[in-house]
């Protein structure tokens, strides 16, 4: 197919009208064993086969060190701007989710600090948001919103 101009992407959204997008997860920055690069390729090919929308479920110890959640490994975040940047370039909608942060995950192993409780946990998980958002807000013409939500207490 080729690459999608910025003319036509991103589509209108807005609160009363949301585009149907489909789409399905790419698993790169999933858990910290599965920690790679995203591929061109699957972007070129889901553009090709009609899919407008990719999530991308990350784990924060994909870019941390494990001794420290404030010591970031740019190279992994980079791959992550890169992912954003091809969702730009093939009119593909990026959801960015942080799937493990530091103090919440629902799947295990558990998290060392809890989420809900940790005034330490909230300060790395925000610190981990912040280093996300990086490559939500390098172009102003391709419009996302990033905002950490206000923590609440669990259901």
């Amino acid at each position: 197919m080729g690459k999608t101009t910025r003319a036509s992407y991103p589509p209108a959204v807005s609160a009363a009208k949301l585009p149907r997008w489909r789409g399905f997860n790419l698993l790169e920055k999933f858990t910290l064993r599965q920690n790679s690069p995203y591929v061109e390729r699957d972007f070129e090919w889901a553009q090709g086969w009609g899919f407008d929308f990719f999530r991308l479920p990350t784990d924060y110890r994909c870019w941390t060190d494990q001794s420290d959640p404030y010591k970031l490994d740019e190279t992994v975040l980079k791959h992550i701007d890169q992912a954003v940047e091809w969702g730009k370039q093939y009119g593909i909608h990026i959801n960015l989710n942080l799937h493990r942060g530091p103090g919440y995950c629902v799947n295990p192993p558990a998290e060392p600090l809890d989420l809900w409780t940790s005034d330490e946990a909230l300060k790395a998980v925000l610190f981990s948001v912040e280093a996300l958002r990086g490559a939500l807000q390098r172009d102003p013409q391709y419009p996302g919103e990033f905002r950490p939500a206000q923590r609440a207490a669990p259901h």
